[in-house]
């Protein structure tokens, strides 16, 4: 056996190359992994903020800004100037509140305790124990010190785990050498249908995934997408989903500061969305094609394509911030040769993966929706 010339270069003896096979997934149906080819597989960790990336548990930063609702701890009557309050970090002097049908001015505050001037606007009364308190603007009197009340942005550290996903492969060497119609190599085409079912099982990772750390007799694995989603859930514990819920559901997430701008779900709630606005489609009279199908829908809070995933939950309605969202690629799927065995070929077809959610709440979910109503 001849040896290779010096200086070995990735010219040299390709025999045992990995052959890179992300780029087929580019001919595999929409339709069988729709989220994969919605989001891709070879995100940008840049845009994510992404730390010690890359490794095998990445890290993302995230910031939250105070809150700008708060409830009463006790009751305040119609003439008390101090407050007591849940949250006392997310008030500043100046701030102006709106409790109830009144407005105050935040003049003073120590912990939990505001000294506000009362009737600011509105009309005056009895604050109750459990009253929303709503920041609605701020108003600073002219010359004043600063008062450094208020607590600055908390940076927090979100992370993931990478997931290994890898199907192997045995031919005979006869079955390899045998002339196939239409297969010009079978090793290339059952790697090819083991990428499929990777891929799909890859998708339904995305909404069943369970955020695991491995060990070394346990898999690593990466969380799914309801993992992150902390706020804007609810159920529908088997009720019909209406127009309502949906919209419901997007301006959740708006008011959290979210833009929502994707609708993922089954076949059943897509037939739905489709009934809530097919009567708001607008055609021309040389239409002659029968149905309707929403892949958009215009609302208040912006535009939403939606998308129907055959692996999504049946009974569940995400809303999404694409923005915030994506796959990332520690190592891209290859298709490789194994140790031989026998008079066999061996090989497998392995990548690793892992997947970031960003700013929970400019996301949601809806549950236990009704699949027969």
């Amino acid at each position: 056996m001849a040896a290779s010339d010096q200086p070995l270069s990735s010219y040299s003896d390709t025999t045992p190359h990995k052959k890179v096979i992300t780029d087929s997934i580019d001919i595999i149906s929409p339709d069988d992994v729709p989220i994969v080819k919605y989001f891709g597989i070879a995100g940008d960790p840049g845009r994510f903020n992404m730390m010690h990336w890359p490794g095998t548990k990445p890290y993302w930063l995230e910031s939250t800004l105070p809150a700008l609702t708060d409830t009463m701890a006790a009751t305040a009557a119609s003439d008390d100037t101090t407050l007591q309050v849940t949250d006392g970090t997310i008030y500043h002097v100046g701030d102006v509140l709106q409790i109830s049908t009144e407005k105050v001015w935040v003049s003073s505050l120590t912990t939990n305790t505001l000294t506000v001037t009362r009737n600011f606007g509105g009309t005056q009364v009895t604050l109750a124990s459990d009253a929303t308190i709503t920041r609605i603007g701020n108003a600073r009197v002219e010359g004043a010190e600063a008062s450094y009340d208020r607590g600055v942005s908390d940076i927090t550290e979100a992370y993931n785990y990478t997931q290994i996903f890898q199907d192997d492969l045995r031919l005979s060497r006869t079955a390899q050498k045998l002339s196939q119609w239409g297969i010009n190599d079978y090793f290339d085409f059952e790697a090819q249908q083991k990428l499929k079912d990777l891929l799909i099982l890859m998708e339904k990772s995305f909404f069943h995934g369970e955020r695991k750390a491995g060990s070394a007799s346990t898999p690593r694995a990466f969380g799914g997408i309801e993992t992150f989603i902390t706020d804007n859930t609810s159920s529908l514990s088997d009720a019909a989903l209406t127009e309502k819920d949906v919209v419901d559901l997007i301006e959740d997430c708006w008011d959290d500061g979210g833009h929502p701008n994707l609708l993922v779900c089954n076949s059943w709630v897509k037939r739905k969305i489709n009934s809530f606005w097919e009567g708001m489609v607008r055609t021309s009279r040389d239409e002659h094609s029968g149905g309707v199908l929403i892949s958009q829908i215009d609302t208040d809070f912006g535009t939403l394509n939606v998308l129907m995933d055959r692996w999504c939950p049946k009974d569940t309605l995400y809303a999404l911030e694409t923005d915030y969202i994506g796959f990332l690629e520690f190592d891209p799927f290859y298709q490789e040769m194994l140790a031989k065995t026998g008079d066999r070929i061996n090989g497998e077809v392995v990548g690793e993966y892992t997947l970031v959610v960003k700013n929970d709440k400019a996301h949601g979910y809806i549950t236990s929706i009704s699949t027969s109503s």
